[in-house]
């Protein structure tokens, strides 16, 4: 094929100057891609920005009253189970029992040396 150096194409005056305008043009190319890719991302900014400001508030507001219908409930709960003044209960806390299986193996007694 052809072969360029520092700029200069050691064939014939016609393949060089395609050369080099493949060269030229697979640059601007890549500068057009660049400058295009950048362009979309400040496009997407905006655009998320934008319609971040429309959402935002509503997803708050969402937020804000599932919040409080937590609070209300759990508010509830806690004064259904208030007991009466002058009321006794007892409660009992269920007694756990440890299930131990019978293949733990032997119990080796060692001594620690120091």
């Amino acid at each position: 094929m052809f072969t360029i150096w520092h700029g200069k194409c050691f064939r014939n005056n016609a393949q060089c100057n395609f050369v080099h305008k493949y060269i030229i043009f697979a640059q601007r190319v890549k500068v057009m891609a660049l400058i295009r890719t950048i362009f979309f991302l400040i496009i997407f900014y905006y655009l998320f920005k934008f319609i971040g400001k429309l959402v935002a508030p509503y997803l708050l507001a969402k937020g804000m009253e599932k919040m409080k219908n937590q609070q209300h409930k759990q508010q509830n709960f806690r004064e259904s189970k208030k007991r009466e003044e002058g009321k006794i209960t007892i409660q009992k806390k269920q007694e756990t029992t440890k299930k131990t299986s019978s293949d733990l193996g032997d119990y080796v007694e060692y001594e620690e040396v120091k």
